[in-house]
């Protein structure tokens, strides 16, 4: 939620190459030294790159994993993620999440690990898996790269837009089950606050215009 909050209120951000200047300098200085404060009650305080050596990047690693186990489902995995919803108790045998899947699969004590989201396109359909997962990808970003630099788009639409942007880097890290899960818990919240608002224009323009409706 910060990247579009900075990136909406910092118009200069968005400017050229700005934006990937940003974010690099984010990683490479700003995390490292948030980190910190995870062991700030030991009383240690320095700036380091240790946290890219620490399980908070297993990303890269379960998706290797992935590939030395070779599991292909077929889209079974897909279907899981798409249909979340679905209590275990209406739907035997239920697929988890696939990073659940590679842990358990190579003996994890620990089973709530990530899948990068072209690791999800392997797991369904091998490499044809991963070339569709691109393919959407880049149609959508296109798409919405697309709608942003319309100058008729509404703010609505583009504040919508931002929050799209930091969400992609989740979804790359993935799983795709709680991806998608986290996509509609914001959607369904974002709708809300929309129909709020349009609710709300609506009552203030009846309550401005109230003699001329009743004239009329």
């Amino acid at each position: 939620m910060y990247i579009p909050l900075t990136i909406l209120f910092i118009p200069m951000l968005r400017r050229g190459i700005n934006y990937v200047l940003f974010f690099s300098a984010g990683v490479l200085f700003v995390f490292p030294l948030f980190n910190n404060f995870r062991y700030l009650k030991e009383g240690v305080f320095k700036f380091n790159y240790e946290l890219f050596n620490s399980g908070h990047f297993d990303a890269f690693q379960n998706l290797a994993w992935l590939l030395n186990t070779k599991i292909i489902t077929n889209g079974r995995q897909f279907l899981g993620s798409l249909f979340f919803f679905i209590q275990e108790n209406q739907w035997s045998n239920r697929p988890v999440g696939t990073g659940n899947l590679v842990a358990s699969k190579i003996g994890y004590t620990y089973t709530n690990v990530a899948m990068p989201y072209f690791g999800e396109g392997y797991a369904n359909w091998g490499y044809v898996g991963v070339f569709l997962f691109l393919v959407i990808i880049l149609f959508t970003n296109t798409y919405l790269d697309g709608i942003r630099n319309n100058i008729k788009t509404k703010t609505p639409v583009r504040i919508v837009y931002l929050f799209l942007v930091g969400y992609e880097f989740y979804l790359m890290r993935g799983d795709l089950m709680s991806s998608l899960k986290m996509a509609t818990g914001f959607g369904l919240a974002l709708l809300l606050v929309l129909s709020t608002i349009y609710i709300f224009n609506i009552n203030t323009f009846f309550v401005k215009n109230k003699k001329s409706l009743l004239k009329k």
